[in-house]
């Protein structure tokens, strides 16, 4: 997941409207309006023929358009689009329309307001979005939309002076989904990251990017994942252009590595460090430390390790004992209270509370189990990996967001001993799957 980012203004300048530089809708071609099916890619739902996503943070604005041929019953979904929009003031500009097989246009007409409705995906994540008319299989739709920046909805940015819409400060960071579930056949990517702040008035001093840390993030970086033989570069202007041609679509395979880290994408995001060794060394101190003063035992914990661990004369016994009473605190992960609650609210609690309480997170249980056998002596350290049902970690995306679980490794009789405390009836010594083969940070001596 990206890092929290959040806005520190130092000037504000009001009443700046955003202009999209709109590209004009295309004639279909003869091969383009007969077109049943593309042998390259069989059994598809339709196919992207061009594909247009442009964020301009200096024009204040996010768009995109595409033509889409129908190619079968199920591709007909396509015909509803759905737009990054908040749902606040400023409406979008929509364009759109179907164009049958023989050549007849059927425009999308109406207001945005009248046009846009909200839908539920299979996530149950609602979202604004429109429908093209009269589309059938074979017919060729064709929209644009248009959004200022400040009414997009964009995971982990916020602006912090809400309401100055269209206002210089409006800025979004993209991520391109440069892979769908439809091929495609011509896509274009712009990002142009400087606002009018940025570029114009104060260099680079007007916005400040601070991450979930609190760390001014003064170094626009990008992790990628894309076809052999394309790379991306910021342009003299330091603005990024990707152009493709024949994007395969996304394949959903059984058993296949998680979607997030195989399909092909660009994700952008702000760092203190630009360089990944730095990045590494430094915040796995920070991370280290956090750990160790998070599992720092208190007496309430060697008053408990004491009673738990009592009658086990090696290391191996105390372990073993510690991880069964660890594993019959409730994991809120496998249980109604958590379901019913949500863990957004609980906050993250001390291991002395999840004692008491006699529940908690995978990553409260594993702290816990972290702390009870340093009280008992042992020799214990946290590592945190990335969860392989959800991504596969990259080294590459500099952020310890990815790292979402985690382990305690026991240094008993010389071996190693990997234990996976937070995993509800995983037994001692055994990993879950998504939590083996998996990188991440390990603290080590130093």
């Amino acid at each position: 997941m990206p890092s929290t980012m959040w806005f520190r203004v130092s000037l504000c300048l009001i009443g700046i409207s955003f202009t999209a530089c709109a590209q004009k809708f295309k004639d279909p071609t003869k091969d383009e309006l007969q077109m049943t099916s593309d042998p390259r890619w069989p059994n598809v739902a339709g196919i992207f023929l061009n594909r247009d996503v442009s964020t301009d943070n200096f024009s204040h604005f996010v768009s995109e358009y595409a033509r889409i041929k129908i190619l079968t019953e199920a591709g007909k979904e396509w015909a509803t689009v759905k737009l990054p929009y908040t749902g606040g003031g400023t409406l979008p500009s929509i364009e759109g329309r179907t164009i049958h097989p023989d050549g007849t246009i059927f425009p999308l007409t109406g207001s945005a307001d009248s046009l846009l409705a909200t839908k539920q995906d299979s996530q149950h994540d609602s979202a604004k979005s429109f429908t093209l008319p009269s589309v059938e299989v074979g017919s060729i739709i064709e929209y644009r939309w248009t959004l200022p920046s400040s009414e997009v909805h964009t995971f982990g940015v916020t602006n912090d002076l809400q309401g100055f819409y269209d206002s210089a400060l409006a800025g979004t960071i993209p991520y391109w989904d440069v892979q769908t579930p439809l091929p495609v056949r011509k896509e274009r990517f712009y990002y142009n990251p400087l606002g009018d702040l940025e570029r114009n008035v104060l260099g680079n001093q007007g916005i400040t990017h601070v991450n979930s840390r609190g760390e001014v993030a003064h170094y626009l970086l990008f992790s990628a994942r894309l076809p052999s033989g394309v790379h991306l570069q910021p342009s003299p202007n330091r603005d990024y252009t990707l152009d493709l041609t024949d994007v395969p679509p996304i394949r959903h395979e059984e058993n296949a590595p998680p979607d997030q880290s195989r399909i092909f994408g660009v994700r952008f995001y702000y760092s203190p460090y630009l360089a990944g060794d730095v990045f590494w060394t430094s915040e796995g101190k920070l991370w280290a430390k956090e750990l160790d003063r998070a599992s720092e035992p208190t007496s309430e914990l060697r008053e408990a390790t004491a009673k738990i661990t009592a009658g086990a004369s090696t290391d191996d016994e105390k372990a073993r004992k510690l991880y069964e009473a660890i594993q019959a605190i409730e994991n809120v992960d496998f249980s109604r209270k958590g379901s019913e609650a949500g863990q957004g609210s609980r906050g993250v609690r001390n291991p002395t509370q999840v004692l008491s309480e006699k529940s908690g997170t995978p990553n409260e249980i594993a702290i816990l189990y972290l702390a009870l056998a340093r009280a008992a002596g042992l020799q214990a350290r946290p590592m945190s990996v990335a969860d392989r049902r959800k991504q596969i970690f990259d080294p590459g995306y500099l952020s310890l967001d990815q790292l979402t679980a985690t382990l305690v490794v026991l240094r008993i009789n010389g071996g190693e001993i990997f234990v996976d405390p937070g995993e509800k009836l995983m037994p001692y010594g055994q990993l879950h799957w998504a939590h083996s083969l998996s990188g991440g940070l390990l603290e080590t001596a130093d």
